[in-house]
């Protein structure tokens, strides 16, 4: 064989091994999970809530929405709080800037 048709099918089988590798590699299952993350420069917080149950656990929250988009595409988000310091410094009614974590179930036709 001559290196001229080794070297074609060194790169037909790298091409191959490679495009295994990425189909499988991104398949989609038809539920998962998406972490998205987002970070606003204006995130005005509406409500304050929690929920504690002593001795066993607590969830702090904050609902609010992008004070920088427009009223008509505004969306709300509830934002957990992990740290009770940093929700005692949160106040409603005021604007504040941090990023956060989304994470979303999502159907594979949602994705598409």
């Amino acid at each position: 064989m001559s290196k001229k048709k080794k070297g074609i099918f060194i790169l037909i089988g790298i091409i191959v091994v490679t495009s295994f590798f990425i189909y499988f590699g991104n398949r989609q299952d038809n539920n998962q999970l998406i972490n998205t993350t987002h970070s606003f420069g204006d995130f005005y917080v509406m409500k304050k809530e929690h929920h504690i149950e002593p001795g066993e656990y607590m969830e702090l929250w904050v609902v609010g929405n992008n004070g920088a988009e427009k009223e008509e595409k505004r969306e709300n988000y509830r934002v957990y709080i992990k740290d009770a310091n940093v929700y005692n410094l949160i106040e409603k009614d005021q604007s504040y800037m941090f990023p956060f974590h989304h994470l979303v179930k999502k159907a594979m036709r949602d994705i598409i």
